[in-house]
């Protein structure tokens, strides 16, 4: 809050709203103004105008649904928890107390999930994930690993989707604002599910540049946490210069990837060159295709060998095809770096091929180790006849 009495000189024709200082005469004092009768005749903006509204709870919460952004309001369904002990179906209530420490200090893990078809598409691999970022972050959930796996299926259940993404944070919670975690009443977990599509056409392809942004270090590169200044910041630099994604390179210019994904390059060799975990998250994705690619015997593939190494921004331009993978857009081929133009600037064949593959696996429901099946006639209200025609969609 701005003081009057700091202010040296008011603008021409202000007017006070202050009552002289005490033993002045009209605010005078030995024929000179006084300071603060000066500031005095200023009107400061808002100072007695329209005061900040106290309103009741009801009004809040109506508030928050009235404003609610056409993104939320059409793709949230459905959110759990802890703090408030269930699921809410109501978008205006999936809300985050200002006090968990993962608001107030980035004090939180995340990870996230597609359901695809009613199924949940690896997520016992991004829970073992976010396990492994919490154990680096000092978290420790309250509840074991298949309680947290329960409620992600329930909360996923009580949305009635069949298709979206499903996120889920475990956070430092709630407690004082402090740096500190000692005073807190332990972790917080939260899960959202969303039916946003995250389609993208593959042949479109994306156009990078390499980030100026400093990358973080790689304790906190290789975990996921809520702490995305780094990436975002890098992402409005790439923006601004008519690019969609910056690349993170370290100190010594080797590549890391990119914002929430991971990156790849096919090799004039038909190498397939991916960076060692060491350094970046460990892409969920990115080991999935890998995976598949020992099984597939599909001969428009040209790739004959996978390595773990670092490479440059220049040798990923020279390369026949670089591309980024991630949870939600699982392929998407980089057709242009710093203005200079990849595989033509259009998509190759073997990544097409992954993204063939992943699409394909994401469908492979039956007899698979990476679907959960979502438990739709639980906490969902259906009746008999809803869970057959869910059944005949699926089909």
């Amino acid at each position: 809050m701005v003081c009057p009495a700091a202010l040296e000189s008011p603008p021409a024709g202000a007017r006070c709203f202050l009552p002289p200082a005490a033993g002045s005469h009209q605010g005078l004092r030995h024929g000179r103004a006084s300071r603060r009768d000066v500031a005095c005749q200023m009107r400061l903006p808002g100072l007695l105008s329209s005061p900040t509204p106290i309103i009741e709870a009801q009004e809040a919460f109506e508030n928050l649904h009235a404003l609610l952004p056409p993104f939320v309001r059409e793709n949230f369904a459905s959110f759990y928890s802890s703090e408030m002990g269930g699921i809410v179906l109501e978008p205006a209530a999936m809300v985050v107390p200002i006090e968990d420490r993962m608001v107030m200090r980035g004090h939180g893990v995340y990870d996230q999930c597609l359901l695809v078809n009613g199924h949940l598409y690896q997520l016992d691999e991004h829970l073992q994930r976010l396990y492994a970022s919490s154990r680096k972050a000092g978290l420790e959930a309250s509840v074991s690993f298949g309680e947290l796996r329960k409620i992600i299926l329930h909360t996923t259940a009580a949305s009635r989707k069949l298709n979206g993404i499903v996120r889920f944070w475990l956070t430092g919670g709630r407690g004082t604002l402090g740096i500190s975690p000692k005073e807190g009443k332990g972790t917080s977990f939260y899960v959202l599910v969303s039916s946003e599509d995250k389609f993208r056409d593959i042949q479109k392809g994306v156009r990078v540049k390499t980030s100026p942004v400093p990358s973080p270090p790689p304790y906190f590169l290789t975990t996921l946490t809520n702490g995305f200044l780094p990436h975002v910041v890098a992402t409005m630099e790439a923006e601004s210069e008519d690019c969609e994604v910056g690349i993170l390179v370290d100190e010594d210019g080797q590549v890391l990837g990119a914002p929430a994904a991971n990156i790849a390059m096919v090799t004039v060799d038909n190498d397939l060159v991916v960076p060692p975990h060491e350094d970046t998250v460990r892409g969920i994705t990115m080991e999935r295709i890998l995976t598949l690619l020992e099984k597939t015997d599909d001969p428009n593939l040209t790739v004959s060998t996978v390595v773990r190494r670092h490479f440059t921004p220049q040798e990923a331009k020279t390369a026949l095809e670089v591309f980024l993978t991630t949870t939600g857009v699982p392929v998407m081929a980089v057709t242009e770096w710093d203005g200079e133009i990849i595989a033509e600037g259009k998509p190759g064949i073997n990544t097409l091929g992954f993204n063939a593959l992943i699409n394909n696996d994401e469908d492979d429901v039956e007899g698979s180790s990476v679907h959960a099946e979502v438990p739709y006639g639980y906490l969902t209200g259906m009746e008999e006849e809803e869970e057959d025609e869910l059944a005949l969609r699926l089909d």
